[in-house]
């Protein structure tokens, strides 16, 4: 009996150290990913971009699970991570849904990855989540004239991402 409790806490506590790893890292902009190239140098940039966006919280599950269950595979984390920025930005920063909109399905699809689950059904229902909570029709009717959507708190970084895009991508 000790000796199960003594490894479910020890489990505990190496999970809660890994966890602080990558969340140390999602907010290190020259973070150490231990993924391949191009994947580390991808993952680093994903994960400014998200951090930028100031709202990380929602995704800290997903974030986690990917790691945890696929610490190696730097192109799943970069899918994952992109689709959560691009979360963030469509959901909260353009669309101004809720902070906690999403909060619960996300969390339950971090569950879903960290219990087995094939992550390219989890990525195909986050991006599926993502187009629920902002389609394009409604991002473009929140860039419509008369929406005041600068006036929101979020405009720098949707500005900031848009010049960032047009540098990569000119003309």
């Amino acid at each position: 009996m000790y000796d199960e409790l003594f490894n479910d806490v020890s489990d505990y506590v190496e999970t809660l150290r890994k966890c602080s790893t990558y969340f140390r890292d999602l907010f290190d902009p020259a973070a150490p990913f231990r993924f391949d190239e191009p994947f580390a140098t991808r993952a680093r940039a994903l994960s400014n971009a998200l951090v930028a966006s100031g709202a990380t919280a929602n995704f800290w599950p997903l974030i986690f699970a990917t790691r945890l269950e696929y610490p190696a595979n730097g192109e799943l984390y970069c899918r994952v991570v992109d689709l959560c920025e691009r979360f963030s930005a469509r959901v909260y920063a353009i669309c101004a849904n809720r902070p906690n909109a999403a909060r619960s399905s996300l969390g339950y699809l971090a569950r879903e990855l960290h219990a087995g689950k094939d992550p390219d059904d989890v990525v195909r229902a986050i991006a599926a989540k993502l187009w629920q909570f902002a389609p394009d029709d409604q991002v473009r009717a929140n860039f419509a004239p008369g929406i005041k959507w600068y006036m929101r708190r979020s405009h720098k970084y949707i500005l900031f991402e848009y010049e960032l895009a047009a540098v990569r991508e000119p003309g």
